[in-house]
């Protein structure tokens, strides 16, 4: 990680010396853009381009004290977390532990039904069928 932050550092102070050289853009006759050091000779159109200088020496120095300081903040927070996972862990333990113990102790409850179930009360003497019904005997007509 080091490794990475130095190189984008002497990257930033190397700017500073590549603004200082020219840099050309060149079009060839199929219509495509080169930027090089030096003008190729069969172009069609040359231009020198003007490159914004690189960051100051200044600009450099506040950047890696800013990274510095971010890096001791991080290393500060990753050392929080550490220790808030192991108070959590040791927490956990003792929670399973103190569960382990009073499942020993209790007896098993026995599920009870929070509200009462209501049965219809039973007759004290059996009902009796209804009587059947009498239906009138179809009359039979004379024929004619």
């Amino acid at each position: 990680m080091e490794k990475r932050y130095l190189m984008v550092v002497l990257i930033i102070l190397q700017s500073g010396l590549v603004a200082a050289d020219q840099v050309y853009k060149s079009v060839d006759e199929a219509g495509n853009v080169t930027y090089s050091s030096t003008p190729p000779e069969d172009s069609v159109e040359v231009d020198n381009v003007e490159l914004a200088p690189g960051p100051s020496e200044e600009s450099v120095k506040k950047a890696q004290e800013s990274h510095e300081k971010t890096k001791q903040t991080a290393n500060a927070i990753d050392k929080q977390n550490k220790e808030l996972d192991a108070k959590r862990a040791e927490e956990q333990k003792a929670v399973e532990a103190e569960d382990a113990k009073n499942q020993e102790t209790t007896e098993t409850e026995v599920y009870r039904h929070q509200h009462p179930i209501i049965v219809p009360p039973r007759p004290a003497r059996p009902i009796a069928p209804p009587p059947p019904v009498q239906r009138p005997r179809p009359v039979q007509l004379p024929s004619r």
